[in-house]
């Protein structure tokens, strides 16, 4: 269990497996992907004796490291465990809303059970109708609901257009916005960056291209998708079929497309 790792604990980390805790890397080389926690989609190389935070993910072959910290006191912990990252203040709006439902359903109910009395003293066939009456007219759970289903519907409907939200108090803080910025993340800009240059004393055919672009779709490795998103703009037929893939760490991809090895 990664929570009983301890200091000086050595383990083996394998291809695509995260980073339990702040190490040492006690292999050779390792490559490192941190876009788990900065963003940055380009694999950072590291040699041997280098520290390595929590939350990398190793691409390539299998490393070993020596445990620095146990994961409650990692670097990682101790970002997410920042008070910025507390909510401690309640949306203001949800906060009135609450309390002003919770006084206006006490006092309707109150009306309508003095109005259900006075007619059941006067007139009792008509006590049932006359408190119904009062509850359905001033209906004191409607306030109550109507903020959950206006935020449901809100994080709804942004949701379908791409746009998430941690939670419903967060719309609110939204309307106070009136500044947006933009770290600069490889989310934003690292995947338009690479630029891709073949090497061969024969330009590869339009055939070829097309072969090569549907094989490199079918990794997920950085450097193929890269090759992917290169060559994806000059094909221009549709890619093939891949059969019998095979991607072997460090050294690349195989497969057959279009009948073609």
């Amino acid at each position: 269990m990664v929570n009983q790792l301890k200091k000086g604990n050595k383990i083996l980390v394998r291809n695509q497996e995260l980073i339990p805790a702040d190490s040492v890397l006690i292999s050779d080389s390792a490559s490192i992907d941190y876009s788990f926690v900065t963003g940055e989609s380009e694999a950072i190389s590291k040699t041997k004796g280098a520290a390595v935070f929590a939350g990398g993910r190793l691409l390539g072959k299998n490393a070993e490291f020596i445990i620095q910290e146990k994961v409650s006191q990692s670097y990682l912990t101790d970002l997410w465990n920042q008070s910025a990252f507390d909510a401690k203040n309640e949306p203001a709006l949800s906060y009135l809303v609450d309390k002003v439902s919770e006084y206006f359903t006490i006092i309707i109910l109150g009306i309508a059970t003095l109005t259900a009395i006075f007619w059941y003293v006067n007139k009792p066939e008509l006590a049932i109708e006359t408190f119904t009456a009062v509850l359905i007219i001033a209906c004191p759970f409607a306030l109550a609901l109507a903020l959950p289903f206006a935020l449901g519907n809100a994080i709804r409907r942004l949701g379908k257009n791409g746009f998430f939200l941690k939670n419903s108090g967060t719309i609110e803080q939204l309307a106070k916005v009136d500044t947006v910025v933009f770290d600069k993340t490889g989310t934003l800009t690292e995947s338009s960056k690479q630029r891709v240059q073949f090497f061969s004393d024969d330009a590869l055919t339009s055939a070829q291209k097309s072969m090569v672009c549907s094989l490199a779709k079918s990794s997920t490795h950085p450097l193929s998708q890269g090759v992917y998103n290169h060559l994806k703009t000059e094909v221009k037929s549709e890619t093939h079929p891949v059969t019998d893939f095979q991607e072997t760490i460090g050294q690349g991809i195989q497969a057959v497309a279009n009948g073609k090895k």
